[in-house]
């Protein structure tokens, strides 16, 4: 053996095996049949495995992806495709401040500054969830006499959870059994919790209305002989109308024309019509008068030349009074000191 053929130095060996044979100098044919195994193993790492991604939420706006499979010795770099280099230790790693509506792929360079090739399958970050749309009411039912509690019905989005104090939400937009106060509206996205849309004002559920005080007449009118029928004045309230039937009412206090019977009086409040308070007792008017009977004389006493004056007694009847003339009455049925006429 009389030379050695040394590689140039600028010749890159890749994986892979390799032999050394030697030859004559003075004999181009003679080759030596003993050959050299050499292997060659270039120390690159292992592209790193990419787990599952952290997605941007509307509180969290960028994303991240662990990382492992590292280089277990020496310090290693993450060289991701979009964004900045990084370094470290450990075999593993998360990846963070990943801009979303990104792809990306990975590799690393070991502590002898081989690189890996990319990771096999691009991690895609998603664009950062949309909040739902600020929450407006399709419909308030306030408090009444009747039902003493308010409702609010928020008007309904796709995907979303809704609220009426930030805290606790529920699939169905309606609220019922609501005392009076302010209330707030929230939508959540079901999909990302931390994406929360409130209304800009609160929803008022008003105060119970307060009925109407217990009505009372102020007169009452009975029939008589010339006006056969009666008449029922309430005493007058502020914002309600009035009945004597509990059905119809009207905005007069006044019922007259009335004929003979028991009457409840009531009252309702105009901006609330459930809101309705009856008298404790009936109102009662009498049945028109029985007229007396025809009245006759039981006697009558003609002037004599003695007693210049005449006297007229008239038949009694029970519950009347008596005149001659249908203006003056009295108690008594005889007239006397009469003088002639008719």
């Amino acid at each position: 053996l009389t030379s050695t053929t040394v590689l140039a130095s600028s010749q890159i060996l890749t994986d892979g095996d390799y032999y050394a044979t030697q030859t004559s100098t003075t004999a181009s044919s003679c080759e030596s049949v003993n050959r050299l195994k050499i292997t060659v193993k270039i120390d690159r790492p292992q592209p790193p495995i990419i787990g599952n991604a952290i997605q941007p939420t509307c509180s969290i706006t960028k994303g991240s992806v662990q990382l492992s499979g590292l280089p277990s010795t020496g310090t290693w770099t993450i060289i991701p495709s979009t964004g900045n280099s990084v370094s470290g230790l450990g075999t593993t790693f998360e990846f963070s401040n990943l801009a979303p509506s990104t792809s990306y792929t990975f590799k690393v360079t070991n502590g002898s500054g081989c690189t890996s090739v990319l990771s096999s399958l691009p991690i895609t970050i998603n664009a950062i969830p949309n909040a739902p749309n600020i929450p407006t009411n399709s419909s308030v039912i306030q408090p009444t006499c009747a039902l003493p509690s308010g409702s609010i019905t928020i008007v309904q989005q796709n995907g979303v959870e809704y609220s009426i104090n930030g805290t606790n939400f529920q699939s169905n937009p309606n609220f019922s059994a609501l005392a009076s106060g302010n209330y707030t509206l929230y939508v959540r996205n079901l999909a990302d919790t931390s994406c929360v849309t409130s209304s800009a004002t609160a929803v008022v559920i008003n105060a119970i209305p307060t009925a109407p005080n217990v009505p009372a007449t102020s007169s009452v009118v009975q029939p008589t002989c010339a006006l056969p029928s009666g008449t029922i004045v309430i005493v007058q309230q502020n914002g309600v109308e009035y009945s004597i039937n509990g059905t119809n009412f009207q905005m007069s206090s006044t019922f007259s024309n009335l004929f003979s019977g028991s009457y409840k009086l009531y009252v309702r409040s105009i901006g609330d019509t459930s809101c309705i308070t009856s008298s404790a007792t009936v109102v009662v008017l009498n049945a028109i008068p029985t007229a007396p009977n025809i009245p006759t004389t039981s006697s009558v006493v003609q002037p004599t030349c003695a007693l210049q004056s005449g006297t007229i007694v008239v038949v009694q009847q029970n519950g009347v009074e008596y005149s001659i003339n249908g203006t003056s009455f009295q108690s008594s049925s005889s007239f006397s000191g009469l003088t002639s006429g008719t």
